[in-house]
Order: C-alpha cells, then structure tokens, then sequence
C-alpha cells in the first residue's frame, strides 16, 4: 500500500482533497445549522464564563484553547450584534470554523468592492476579518485590519476591541515564551510572532525540513502541514520586513498548495503578487510555469476562488 502511495503521489494527494471536500460541502442542514446563531445574553453569559475559565487555568495549552474559544465567541456575537449581509455570508462560509472555511470567507469579504458599502458596513467588515485572521493565528493582518477599522471609526467601542486583540495578541506571546522555556511547541504557529527576526530564515528552514520530513508519511501529513503553515507565515513576515524574501515567500505558497494541501487561497495570493512584472526577475519564469500547473489541477479548477 505504502509502495503504491509513493508511486502515486499527485493521485493520492487528488483523492484526500476530494475525500475532505466531500466532508466540508455545505447541505441544506448545514445551511440551516450555520443560521442557528445563540443569543446575544447567551453569548455573553459564555463569554463571561470562558473568561473566568482563563483567570483560573494554569495550563498554557488549556489556555491557547480557552483564548480560541473566546475568538469565536466575538465572531458570533458581532454576527448577531450587525446587520450586515455580507458578514452573514462569511459566517455562513465558516460554520465549522475550520482553517481552510476561514480562508476561504476572508476570501469572499477581500472580494467586496469597497465602493458599494457605506461606512459602518467597511468598519464592521475590517473588525469581522481582524478576528477572522487571529484565528488562524495572523496577527500581523489582524491588527492592520483593526486599525483600517479605526481609521474610519474611532468611537470608543472600535478603539476598545481593537485593545482587547492587543492584550490577547501579549497573551499569546507570553505562553509561548514560557511554553519554549520548557522546550514545549505545542502551539508552533506562533513562533513567527515571537522569534527575533534575524532568526526567522534559520528557524524557516528548520521547519521546512521537518515538514518534509513528517510530509514521508500519510500518517503524519497533518503535522507536515501544521509546520509548514509556519515556513509560510515566517517568509511572509520576512517579505514584510526585506523584499529579498518575497520570492521565498512566492515559492511557500505554491509547494504549501501542491505538496501540503494548503487552500487554493494561496494559489491566488502567489498570482497577485506575480501580477507586478518586476517581482522575482530571476525566477519569474519558473514560478510562472509552476503556477500554470497548479491552475490545471482538478481540486484548484473545482475552487469557487477561481470560477
């Protein structure tokens, strides 16, 4: 069996994309499902309770945990709080608050044309993607929406979610700095956030490695894509930082779709970035040619971000 899965790498990798995207198509009863929002008092009341459960935990991994909860609990209550359609879509799209769904709604909400929506509407949609982008542990963009936000809002209810994201953002970075004391990465993408940024490119290619390394086995492949989320979001933050990298960055992308199962999102953001024809001069060609094989690929055609 093994010897067959290596023999039949891309058929192998296209029958778990279409076997996961079987699990996470969206029925009438999911629709239905994602529409049942709680309450606003029961939000609250949960809020309330997983907030005293954070006070109250010792356990950094217990508390990671705790603070994703309380994320997803903002998320429902702004969805039951606003009045807006378009978050009611995105929440839609993210009923089950998986990686993947998420991309996928900050996807839609990017496609917006901001033209067509008044003030509140933008300010709503920036606060709505900021949680949306700590959930999957981008504080860098999370941040910069919440202060697109302010920058049209700056009544005190904007200024005050906007520090509420900061004292969890400080929370993250402290566990993980007391959880690498211990030599525990249980929660290893965040290391980005915390590492020096002179030892990004090292700790990049350390993960790179043992990504690859886990990637050997179908058995592991979850953990490979956990750290190679990782190498992503290191490279994009070296980019940010030096444009000597955003070629690296570009390179990422595309193996963490083809190699790693990562959203056709990627895809897409490697594209844009491309679409500047003084970008990566001495790759162009090949990243050009990389791109034009991924588009061709059955689970990127099958992709609403590319139809």
């Amino acid at each position: 069996m093994i010897k067959y899965i290596f023999n039949n790498y891309d058929g192998f990798l296209e029958k778990i994309r279409s076997y996961l995207s079987s699990l996470i198509k969206i029925d009438n009863k999911q629709e239905i499902a994602a529409k049942n929002f709680l309450g606003l008092e029961q939000i609250e009341t949960e809020l309330k309770r997983q907030y005293d459960n954070l006070q109250a935990k010792q356990d950094i991994n217990l508390k990671f945990e705790i603070q994703e909860k309380i994320v997803r609990l903002l998320v429902k209550k702004k969805i039951v709080t606003t009045n807006n359609k378009y978050l009611d879509v995105a929440y839609k799209i993210i009923y089950d608050f998986s990686e993947d769904r998420i991309y996928e709604a900050l996807n839609y909400l990017k496609t917006i044309p901001e033209y067509k929506l008044n003030r509140q509407q933008l300010v709503e949609i920036y606060s709505f993607k900021a949680l949306l982008y700590e959930l999957i542990d981008d504080f860098t963009e999370a941040s910069n929406a919440f202060k697109k936000a302010i920058s049209l809002d700056k009544t005190s209810n904007v200024i005050k979610e906007y520090k509420e994201f900061m004292h969890r953002y400080q929370n993250i970075t402290k566990w993980q700095k007391e959880s690498n004391k211990n030599k525990l990465y249980k929660k290893v993408n965040t290391i980005h956030n915390i590492a020096p940024i002179e030892n990004l490119p090292k700790i990049a290619r350390n993960l790179e490695n043992i990504a690859r390394y886990y990637a050997r086995s179908p058995k592991s492949r979850h953990l490979a894509k956990q750290y190679f989320k990782e190498v992503i979001k290191i490279y994009k933050k070296l980019s940010l930082h030096e444009e000597k990298y955003l070629c690296e960055y570009i390179r990422v992308l595309l193996e963490g779709v083809e190699e790693f199962m990562m959203p056709p999102i990627f895809l897409k953001e490697a594209i844009d970035i491309l679409a500047d024809p003084k970008i990566c001069l001495e790759n162009r060609i090949y990243l050009l040619e990389k791109i034009k094989e991924l588009k061709e690929k059955k689970f990127i055609k099958q992709s609403k971000i590319f139809n």
